[in-house]
C-alpha cells in the first residue's frame, strides 16, 4: 500500500503543472493507452474490474494529455494500480521538456520510500527511454516504471501488483500500444 501512495505522489508531482479543460476521449484515444487490461496478457490470473478505471483527456498550451489511472485495492488480495500518462507537445523540444519535468517529479515522488532498479533492458522505444524495476521497503519487486519519448510524444507508465523482469513480457505487453501510439495524432481525431 505504501508504495502505491508514493508511486500516486510521483505521478502527481510530474504533472504538477498540467492542466487545461476536459474533452471527450474516442476509440482512437484509448487504443493507444497501457490499461489494466493488457496485464492479462502475461499476468492471466489478475481479476480487472472496469469500474476502477479514470480517464482523462485534456488541452493546455497546445499540448494534448491522455490520462488514465486504474486502483484496486482488494484485487484478490494483491493491490493492483495501473497509470498511464501520455503527453503530445507541439513538437519535439517542447517534449524533451516534458520528459524531464516527468522525471524530475517522478524522483521527487519516489524519493519517498520506494527503491527503483535502472533497468533499460526491460525496453527501449523512441529517443529517450529510462524502465525501472519498483520494490518495497523490504525489497520485493512490487512494479514498474517506464518513461519513454519518441519526437512530440512522452509516456509514462508505472504498475504496482504485477511486475516485469523480462523484455519479453514487456515487449509483448507494452508494444501493441507503442505501434499506435507512434501514429497517434489527438488534433487529427474529430471530437
Amino acid at each position: 500500500m505504501r508504495v502505491m501512495t508514493v508511486v500516486l505522489g510521483a505521478v502527481g508531482l510530474a504533472t504538477l503543472a498540467c492542466g487545461g479543460g476536459q474533452m471527450a476521449l474516442t476509440p482512437q484515444d484509448q487504443e493507444v493507452v497501457f490499461t489494466a487490461h493488457d496485464l492479462l496478457r502475461t499476468h492471466p490470473s489478475l481479476a480487472i474490474d472496469p469500474s476502477k478505471e479514470t480517464w482523462a483527456l485534456a488541452k493546455s498550451l497546445g499540448a494534448w494529455e491522455l490520462d488514465y489511472e486504474y486502483e484496486d485495492l482488494e484485487n484478490a488480495g494483491t493491490p493492483l494500480m495501473v497509470v498511464t500518462q501520455i503527453t503530445v507537445d507541439t513538437d519535439p523540444s517542447e517534449a524533451k521538456l516534458t520528459y524531464s519535468a516527468v522525471k524530475i517529479g517522478a524522483a521527487i515522488g519516489f524519493a519517498g520510500g520506494v527503491e527503483r532498479v535502472q533497468r533499460d533492458d526491460l525496453l527501449t522505444w523512441g529517443d529517450q527511454d529510462e524502465c525501472m524495476v519498483l520494490l518495497n521497503e523490504v525489497g520485493l519487486e512490487v512494479g514498474n516504471y517506464c518513461l519513454l519519448r519518441d519526437g512530440r510524444t512522452t509516456m509514462m507508465w508505472a504498475v504496482v501488483g504485477a511486475v516485469f523482469t523480462e523484455p519479453d513480457e514487456v515487449t509483448e505487453t507494452l508494444r501493441p500500444r507503442l505501434e499506435k501510439l507512434a501514429a497517434y495524432d489527438p488534433e487529427a481525431i474529430t471530437r
